[in-house]
């Protein structure tokens, strides 16, 4: 057993030494945590354009530019996803739910209008609106000519809740505005209508049948959402049943775009973890070979007087022991920092144009979106161990090498200089 009063009086002795080594493992620790926890926030930031409409996937298929560009017609990023296949992905092991949308292009005579259709009872998808509702009410369920414009588009048109705004030959009541932009920059839409409505338009529109075979219980846009740990397999499950022209968007879509990126700054920062690493190991190291020089007499006393190697191995050890338990949980209070400083630091997270189509001839149909996500993390259970397990091994380290300094001192030559 150590000798604990011994331990103490080391420890607060010689507090030079010891806050010398449990500063160095507070920033091996620290440094390590930040590290993880902004590599954390990176990962959870590409999840926040899914995140904000419920789903884990989004679902769609490429198809065939429309003819003519008048009327009702469907991007070529969003051809007809059959109510057939749509039952299909329902019965996937691991889909816990499918909201379907259909999200269409609309040339009238005196203007141009994106629209898209939803169900307002769904539990993800464009029915999330509700939460940035800015005006008026949101649609319900059995809503037939009613509508939702988006908040600044309406502006634009001088049109607000109880208005009428005509599409197609038919007048809408508009019922509320929503400011969608808010929400996420998928499937951003101008005019928000019942799903059913929207089908009735799309399928009656010689400029969609006239490339599509599209019915009334068709869709063209489904938000899935899959348990975590299966939303890969239903990914590859979705796009095996809808072919090669299937677009199934996963957080992993938006990493793609900045990959690389990506990559190269997650290296760099984990080369400079782990520089902090070895480089407090190191100085630790030293720090345990200065403490042997200085006690070299004290050691020396020890063993003339029948302390063992294994003695002297148990007392350092429990020096360090006290060290790395001061080491921890300052490391980790300072690595928790990160936390809250995370938030100030923005990522633009790139949206595909496929998912927010507009026509490239209008004004900023080209223009690419971005979905801007404060990054945040928080500390888990896994990350606190493992800082205090990386406080313990630096601190090990120092023990190791000034044991084997230490046993390789022999009595007489230890006293021999004092």
């Amino acid at each position: 057993m150590p000798n604990w009063a011994y331990v103490f009086a080391e420890t607060t002795g010689r507090r030079r030494r010891t806050w010398a080594a449990v500063s160095l493992t507070i920033l091996a620790v620290s440094v390590f945590l930040g590290v993880r926890l902004t590599s954390a926030s990176f990962q959870a930031a590409f999840r926040a354009p899914l995140d904000d409409i419920g789903a884990s996937l989004t679902v769609q298929r490429s198809g065939d530019v429309p003819q003519e560009m008048a009327g009702p017609v469907l991007p070529c990023s969003l051809a007809p996803i059959t109510a057939a296949e749509i039952a299909d992905i329902k019965r996937l092991d691991g889909v816990l739910g499918v909201s379907e949308s259909v999200l269409f292009w609309d040339f009238e005579p005196d203007k141009f209008v994106i629209m898209a259709g939803f169900r307002p009872s769904d539990q993800a998808g464009l029915a999330l609106l509700q939460k940035v509702l800015a005006g008026g009410r949101f649609l319900e369920p059995g809503d037939q000519d009613k509508i939702l414009l988006e908040s600044q588009w309406a502006t634009e048109q001088k049109l607000g809740p109880g208005d009428r705004l005509v599409l197609q030959g038919n007048a809408y009541e508009i019922v509320g505005l929503v400011e969608s932009s808010r929400l996420s920059q998928l499937t951003v839409a101008q005019v928000y209508l019942p799903l059913d409505t929207a089908r009735r338009m799309t399928a009656a529109s010689p400029g969609v049948t006239g490339t599509h075979a599209f019915t009334l219980n068709d869709s063209n846009l489904l938000f899935v959402k899959a348990a975590r740990d299966r939303s890969e397999d239903v990914r590859r499950a979705i796009v095996s049943r809808l072919g090669e022209k299937a677009s199934v968007t996963s957080p992993e879509s938006f990493k793609e775009v900045v990959r690389g990126l990506l990559k190269a700054t997650d290296r760099f920062a984990w080369a400079v973890s782990l520089l902090t690493i070895v480089i407090a190991a190191l100085f630790i190291a030293r720090t345990a070979i200065s403490n042997v020089h200085e006690r070299r007499k004290e050691f020396g006393v020890m063993r003339a007087v029948g302390w063992t190697g294994r003695d002297i191995t148990l007392q350092f050890f429990a020096e360090t022991l006290v060290q790395a338990l001061i080491s921890a949980p300052l490391g980790l209070a300072a690595g928790a920092l990160v936390m809250v400083v995370l938030p100030l630091a923005h990522v633009a997270i790139p949206i595909p144009w496929d998912m927010t189509p507009k026509p490239h001839f209008m004004p900023g149909g080209a223009e690419q979106l971005f979905r801007d996500v404060p990054l945040s993390a928080s500390l888990s259970l896994e990350m606190a161990g493992q800082a205090v397990l990386l406080a313990v091994g630096v601190a090990l380290l120092g023990a190791f090498v000034g044991i084997r300094a230490s046993l390789s001192l022999k009595p007489s030559e230890a006293l021999r200089h004092e």
